[in-house]
């Protein structure tokens, strides 16, 4: 019954969520909105636009599909897109909540740490307006508690379900994809000690092809279709973006995107980190939680290659960092209120932070 009030009392903070964005910041169309829209349109059948490039349909052909689906019974695009969103957003918060639980074994750590995601910045703002992030967002996340139960249960099971929700999600936006280098993290870190021998590597190469396989075939059959249909490749799209965006200090721009994405998450991200380091040397933490850790942490850093350096893109750290911070509300879970004042400051942050605050620090650089 405890565990039952906790849930719902997450469910209608997520709804409370989405109502004040709609009421204060959403949906709106944004510049990239279009391009989806037109990718849309040509799926439909209709003429490809002056112009038009195929790139929204390789990455995010399945949440392009979806709306079109849910499009019909709720009268238009724009209808089924933010129903779309609105549902992911909600599964995601309730995911997360039960990995944390499960992870922490604490309720309030876990409560609180599922608000700073869905109260973020970036998860908030650009997964519920008219864009396709939180399809990728969410899936990553539904990887990463599949992943978690795997490390637990050594359950092939959830070894392939983790993997799946690569596969489906890398369908919704390439994002899930980072959630697979999870995954063969941990594979390649739990059979490391057996690798000396044939039969170690006989068992991994097994288990993690099959892995890849499920995670992977999708989005393969879905390239080789769109080369097919438009000569166009992913690779075409990653050099697009490597001609455009062209940065004086890369370091600088990180400071601006991410400052602003996590701000006060920051400081408790500080302080659950010191805790986790204490634990981690001290040998408190079991290896399975340790692996996954480390896991979760190498999976986002391939978007430090990407070429863009966007609020967008960084936010799928925001797990991670979540997680982080959950130590610090785990050790302090008898007084789980004292953090309720940081978060409605972040709150207030996330929902200002386009109408005021971005303009207000206008850092120089």
């Amino acid at each position: 019954m405890k565990q039952n009030r906790w849930l719902l009392a997450l469910a209608l903070c997520l709804l409370a969520l989405v109502g004040l964005f709609t009421m204060h910041l959403g949906p709106h169309v944004l510049g990239d909105t279009q391009t989806y829209i037109d990718a849309m349109n040509v799926l439909s059948g209709h003429a490809a636009p002056a112009g038009f490039i195929p790139n929204r349909i390789i990455t995010t052909f399945g949440a392009l599909e979806a709306v079109r689906a849910l499009s019909v019974p709720l009268g238009g695009i724009l209808n089924g897109w933010f129903v779309l969103n609105c549902g992911l957003f909600i599964l995601a918060g309730i995911v997360f909540f039960k990995l944390l639980e499960d992870f922490f074994g604490s309720r309030p750590a876990a409560f609180l740490g599922t608000l700073f995601l869905a109260g973020n910045y970036g998860f908030l703002v650009f997964g519920l307006n008219y864009l396709m992030d939180i399809g990728g967002w969410s899936f990553y996340i539904f990887s990463l508690y599949f992943l978690w139960r795997y490390a637990r249960s050594k359950s092939q099971c959830d070894l392939f379900l983790a993997a799946a929700m690569v596969g489906i999600g890398g369908l919704l936006k390439e994002y899930a994809f980072l959630a697979g280098v999870a995954t063969a993290a941990y594979l390649i870190a739990e059979a490391w000690p057996g690798l000396r021998s044939w039969p170690g590597w006989k068992r991994f190469l097994g288990r993690s092809s099959c892995a890849a396989a499920v995670a992977l075939v999708p989005a393969i059959v879905l390239y080789v279709w769109a080369y097919h249909h438009f000569g166009y490749t992913y690779a075409d799209w990653f050099g697009s973006n490597a001609a455009h965006y062209i940065y004086s200090s890369r370091i600088k721009e990180y400071v601006k995107a991410l400052g602003s994405l996590v701000n006060v998450l920051g400081l408790l991200f500080i302080g659950g980190a010191y805790i986790l380091y204490r634990e981690w040397r001290a040998g408190i933490m079991e290896k399975e939680a340790r692996t996954f850790l480390a896991a979760c942490f190498v999976s986002f850093l391939p978007v430090f290659i990407w070429p863009a350096i966007t609020q967008r893109i960084l936010t799928i750290a925001i797990p991670f960092i979540a997680i982080v911070a959950c130590f610090l509300f785990r050790k302090y879970e008898r007084r789980w209120y004292a953090f309720v004042p940081i978060l409605a400051l972040y709150l207030l942050a996330t929902f200002f932070m386009d109408s005021y605050l971005l303009t207000a620090v206008n850092l120089p650089f």
